[in-house]
């Protein structure tokens, strides 16, 4: 988000009017940061921002344990997952051009500070939050760092970038013990004091105790309303922006 620009850090459900800028749902989130785009509250859909993707979600159900003293293969999951952030990360990747010389470059921006809870009642996924402190995010440039912390995220502000995960509906995908399976997660998404809404393309697991899921979206700047990063005469920064998201969960924390 700007998940690096927002956080990072940046992936869901029924169709909804799109605005200029706004983004689309990854399409099969396997684990990579180039994927679709975050629609603003609907599936994946062609359109909308520049860039690759990223991820979150979360929701209500017993503490910690899966389906059963001993989860069944095959079961309906359920279970509250609390985020691992010595197992997890979450990044976005720009795209920037060298001016005078016109050489592109893509960097990544990574944080392994995000927090929260997955949450699954009987294998769908429930509301809950996904938090990521984008005042650590690192391109491996301090000076690049500063300057997207300090214009346009402001971080020393608006530290965090809040996913707040809507329950699915009904007739989602059931995640079973064993099985990976693409779930879209659709809700809201708040960067630089700014919530809009966003979807993220996810593969979700549970093996046991274990969840891991892979995310990702994309969206423009200014859907935010966020100015791209630029250094007037030296690096000009495209408005598109991919988030992306690799979460190791454990039952119960």
């Amino acid at each position: 988000m700007a998940l690096g620009a927002a956080v990072l850090l940046a992936g869901c459900g029924a169709a909804g009017g799109r605005g200029a800028g706004a983004p689309t749902a990854a399409a099969g989130a396997a684990g990579t940061a180039t994927a679709g785009r975050a629609s603003t509250a609907g599936p994946s859909a062609p359109g909308g921002a520049s860039g690759a993707a990223a991820s979150a979600l979360p929701a209500s159900g017993p503490t910690g344990t899966s389906s059963g003293s001993a989860a069944a293969a095959g079961a309906p999951v359920t279970g509250t997952f609390v985020i691992d952030d010595s197992l997890s990360t979450a990044s976005y990747t720009a795209h920037e051009t060298f001016l005078g010389t016109n050489s592109p470059f893509t960097p990544v921006g990574t944080t392994s500070a995000i927090s929260g809870d997955i949450i699954l009642k009987n294998g769908l996924v429930q509301a809950s939050t996904v938090t990521v402190d984008l005042r650590t995010l690192s391109t491996g440039n301090s000076m690049r760092d500063h300057h997207i912390q300090s214009q346009p995220l402001q971080t020393a502000t608006y530290p965090d970038a809040v996913f707040a995960a809507d329950a699915s509906p009904p007739s989602g995908p059931i995640v079973r013990q064993g099985a990976a399976v693409n779930v879209p997660v659709a809700g809201t998404m708040t960067i630089h004091g700014t919530g809009k809404p966003l979807t993220f393309s996810t593969d979700i697991r549970v093996a046991g105790g274990t969840l891991t899921l892979t995310g990702a979206a994309s969206f423009d700047f200014s859907y935010f309303g966020l100015q791209p990063p630029d250094i007037p005469g030296f690096v000009a920064v495209q408005e598109g922006l991919a988030l992306a998201l690799q979460i190791t969960a454990k039952a119960g924390g």
